[in-house]
C-alpha cells in the first residue's frame, strides 16, 4: 500500500521504466521529446518531471517555473489512484484531478504515466 507522495512518485518512476523497456513502440514515441510535467499536491509535496529525449531525465520536488503540463491532484486522492481505490479517469471526470496542457502534452503525460 502506498502511504506517501514520494512513495507514489517512486512506483510512477519504476513503472514508466518497466514500460519503457517493454515497449519498442513507447520508445518510438517518445524519441526527441522533452517536456516538464508538474504534479501539484496542494497538502503534501509536489513534485515535476523532466523528460529529455523521451526518457525520463530527473525528478525534482518543488514547483517549476515553466511546465509544460500540470496536474493537480489532492494527496488522498492521487494515494487512492495508486492503490486501486479510485481509477484515474474517474478522478479527473469529477473534478478531483486537475489538468492543464495542450492535447499533445495530455497526450505525452499519459503516455508517460500510465
Amino acid at each position: 500500500m502506498i502511504t506517501t507522495v514520494e512513495e507514489a512518485i517512486q512506483r510512477m518512476e519504476a513503472s514508466f521504466w518497466r514500460r519503457y523497456h517493454a515497449n519498442p513502440d513507447l520508445q518510438r514515441r517518445l524519441a526527441g521529446k522533452t517536456r516538464v510535467i508538474q504534479l501539484v499536491v496542494p497538502d503534501a509535496d509536489s513534485y515535476w518531471f523532466h523528460i529529455v529525449d523521451g526518457k525520463m531525465h530527473d525528478i525534482q520536488r518543488g514547483q517549476h517555473a515553466a511546465a509544460d503540463a500540470t496536474i493537480t491532484i489532492q494527496q488522498k486522492d492521487l494515494l487512492a489512484v495508486f492503490n486501486g481505490e479510485l481509477k484515474a479517469m474517474q478522478a479527473y471526470l469529477t473534478g478531483r484531478v486537475k489538468v492543464r496542457a495542450g492535447l499533445g502534452d495530455l497526450l505525452f503525460a499519459k503516455s508517460l504515466l500510465g
